[in-house]
């Protein structure tokens, strides 16, 4: 039941929650870093775990993948706009997936899994993780992006504005988007806030996050914050 409720929330903010990562600096440079490394890599097989609105499908389209992507989400909402944002694109698959039951994929399938935003709702990340490594090729990369502890989304809002409108005026605020999109963003975050406060969900710290790679059995490569230094950005291989 808590976890229907997580996903209702996102399918009510689908699409100004769509609209907002579109046009988000600090969401552009995330993703930026996450498509440059499938991109630099070359990678033919990736799974996307919380997919949401497909946002990262039509970019690495956009710069020439010509892989296949398997694509999951807990929201129907999402996944309809996804559906429709790269309706042409051959070789890419969505499909709702409630992440809590298991994944449902090949063993030693893919070249890259990624997990953005995801494992923070996921309640077993010791089996969501030993699932990513048993679908992961022996050589494959996991690329872990996660939300700090008590992060929030004005930030994200304050570094737009740093890179794009530093006058920070409120008509640059509308060219970000619409007020009554961002106002329902907002309040869709401060609900999940409240999951994390009654223990639905765990926001985790560096240490903690780093500490279930390393016990799920994954050596890390890379390990820094992204977007507007709100989240954990982590690239771990498989251990030999």
């Amino acid at each position: 039941m808590e976890k229907y409720h997580i996903s209702s929330i996102w399918d009510k903010v689908a699409d100004p929650y769509h609209r907002i990562s579109i046009l988000s600096k600090p969401h552009s440079a995330r993703l930026e870093k996450v498509a440059g490394f499938i991109l630099e890599k070359k990678f033919h097989k990736i799974f996307d775990l919380g997919c949401g609105s497909g946002i990262l499908e039509k970019y690495l389209i956009s710069h020439g993948f010509i892989g296949e992507i398997e694509a999951i989400d807990n929201s129907s909402a999402m996944l309809n706009i996804a559906t429709k944002t790269i309706r042409s694109a051959t070789g890419v698959s969505f499909k709702l997936n409630d992440m809590d039951t298991g994944l449902d994929a090949q063993s030693n399938s893919m070249d890259c899994i990624v997990a953005i935003n995801t494992m923070y709702l996921v309640k077993d990340k010791v089996g969501f993780l030993s699932d990513v490594k048993r679908i992961l090729k022996p050589d494959g990369y996991f690329i872990l992006v996660d939300p700090k502890p008590h992060g929030g989304i004005f930030p994200f809002i304050k570094e737009h504005f740093l890179v794009t409108h530093p006058s920070n005026t409120v008509k640059d605020l509308c060219k970000l988007t619409n007020l009554v999109d961002l106002i329902r963003v907002i309040l869709a975050q401060m609900k999940v806030d409240s999951f994390f406060k009654h223990g639905v969900i765990s926001y985790q710290g560096f240490d903690e996050i780093i500490a279930h790679l390393s016990n799920s059995g994954f050596m890390i490569e890379i390990s820094e914050e992204t977007q507007a230094r709100q989240n954990w950005f982590f690239i771990s291989k498989i251990k030999k």
